[in-house]
């Protein structure tokens, strides 16, 4: 069957693309980059943390952060 499954492929990708075209063609809304950004932020001071604690050969303390609520609705 996994041999069969391009067909899916080549039948509904034209229709799916022509269908949500438009829809991939809008900017991402602020509320999203914000999040992406926050994310990769918090990804990057982990990573400085994790390397740091490879460094040293010891763990550093870490801070809890409280979820907030969102606020921009």
């Amino acid at each position: 069957m996994a041999d069969n499954v391009h067909w899916l492929r080549d039948t509904y990708g034209p229709a799916l693309r022509a269908f949500y075209g438009d829809l991939l063609k809008q900017p991402v809304p602020q509320k999203f980059v914000d999040l992406i950004a926050s994310l990769e932020a918090q990804a990057t001071a982990e990573a400085a943390t994790s390397q740091a604690e490879t460094e040293s050969g010891r763990p550093m303390a870490t801070q809890v952060r409280e979820p907030q609520p969102d606020t921009s609705e």
